[in-house]
């Protein structure tokens, strides 16, 4: 997706699929156990558009590899992060 304005199009509306299907993962993530139930994830679908946007700024393509390493290396981490004393006894 090299062009700004099909990712503005496409990425900046309240239905955008990335924002619905991320909506949807997420809680059932937090539904299996994968990730904490207390937290807020509202955020995650945000980065992802922030990470995309800042790509296509810098006249960058935003493709799927793209999406899968922002993804991988930033949105997994971060939700899989302990976020309280429960979270961490938790986990132990």
């Amino acid at each position: 997706m090299n062009d700004p304005n099909v990712f503005r199009r496409d990425c900046f509306k309240p239905n955008c699929a990335t924002t619905l299907s991320i909506n949807v993962t997420v809680p059932q993530a937090a539904d299996r156990g994968e990730i904490s139930a207390t937290s807020d994830w509202s955020l995650v679908s945000d980065v992802i558009l922030a990470m995309g946007l800042l790509r296509v700024v810098g006249g960058q393509t935003v493709d799927a590899d793209f999406v899968r390493q922002v993804i991988d290396m930033l949105i997994l981490p971060a939700v899989r992060t302990p976020t309280t004393d429960q979270d961490l006894n938790d986990n132990r």
